[in-house]
């Protein structure tokens, strides 16, 4: 066998050593970047907001009332709507109009939420399932029926000093803030779609409706606690908007 000359064995015995210690660096380097990882705290993510959605049936006859609890509170309601200049003691029924009621507890005063966050204000719209101010019979049910409302007395509240802000005094600083606090009010809506009815009168001018069937498309935050039979219906969906939200956006430019 051959012998390396004592130059080339002290060179091995050199490169042998700087190889270990770089060996040892990036050991240790590796050690140090998994113990950093490992204790630093990872950023809270917020969790996204998520909605389901579900239906109900029903029927209301004329001049009488309709209601469905939702849950967490909320009932969807048809309330029997008169003419206004007819004689209270004769009232001569119209329709009926759309509201979501809130009482959490009893003895609490319950509150109507659809109104605030329902456009338009000052007119006819989804809310009105009646003749009250000279639309016909065909007209609205041809409507579109979707009303919108918060979920919880805190938001009511919110929503409701937002949209009275806007709607009395629109600078230009207030409809920016309103443009950014509403989308952060957690929202339901309920679509109600006509099914069937029976009018009195002739078919193509009638004057009163005296039956309706209906299916109400609801979608709500995750977070009410829906009844049985709405919740075994229930499947995730997207959130709704308010149609507040692109008005705004349209008054800031």
């Amino acid at each position: 066998m051959q012998l390396l000359p004592t130059s080339d064995l002290r060179f091995l015995t050199r490169f042998k050593l700087l190889a270990m210690k770089i060996f040892a660096v990036l050991f240790l380097f590796s050690i140090s970047t998994f113990a950093q990882n490992a204790d630093r705290t990872p950023e809270p993510v917020p969790a996204p907001s998520s909605c389901v959605r579900t239906y109900f049936t029903g029927n209301v006859k004329h001049a009488l009332p309709f209601a469905e609890t939702i849950g967490s509170g909320l009932t969807y309601r048809l309330v029997p709507t008169q003419l206004k200049a007819s004689d209270p003691s004769n009232p001569k029924f119209i329709g009926w109009t759309i509201e979501v009621a809130y009482l959490k507890n009893r003895g609490d005063m319950e509150r109507e939420f659809s109104e605030v966050m329902t456009l338009p204000y000052r007119h006819v719209g989804p809310r009105d399932l009646n003749t009250n101010n000279g639309q016909s019979i065909p007209d609205i049910l041809e409507a579109d029926h979707t009303v919108y409302f918060p979920i919880d007395l805190l938001d009511f509240a919110e929503a409701t000093k937002i949209v009275n802000r806007i709607l009395w005094r629109s600078s230009p600083p207030e409809v920016q803030e309103a443009a950014r606090e509403l989308p952060r009010i957690p929202l339901a809506s309920a679509k109600l779609n006509i099914l069937g009815r029976q009018l009195a009168g002739d078919p193509s001018a009638p004057t009163s409706i005296q039956t309706l069937s209906f299916k109400v498309e609801l979608i709500v935050p995750s977070a009410v606690k829906l009844t049985p039979e709405l919740a075994r219906k229930a499947k995730p969906a997207p959130c709704p908007v308010s149609p507040l939200i692109p008005l705004l956006h349209e008054m800031q430019k």
